[in-house]
């Protein structure tokens, strides 16, 4: 051990399959929302979003093909904790920083 303290201590959070506005951890409002990795395991997946106060991010569309999207975002919500949507065939896990 080196003895140096790292300022970042993160937190993560899993959303599973068919949720709809599904809570991304314990977030509030001036939350850092680091990266989203997004597990599909069908081709007919319909759209995976993120949202926070009124604005959605379309992080994998529909049908974008089977996989792993590990998606790097570093935005920080305004009012509002962070919320996902995801389809019958897909999850994520969000890696995060609450204030």
């Amino acid at each position: 051990m080196s003895g140096i303290t790292y300022p970042f201590e993160f937190e993560h959070a899993i959303v599973g399959a068919s949720e709809t506005a599904a809570p991304i951890g314990n977030t509030t409002a001036k939350t850092y929302l680091h990266r989203v990795i997004v597990t599909t395991t069908d081709n007919n997946h319909t759209d995976i979003s993120i949202s926070h106060d009124s604005h959605t991010h379309l992080l994998v569309p529909g049908g974008a093909g089977k996989g792993v999207y590990s998606i790097e975002l570093n935005l920080t919500s305004d009012a509002t904790g962070w919320t996902a949507t995801t389809s019958s065939n897909s999850s994520l896990i969000a890696v995060y920083k609450a204030p």
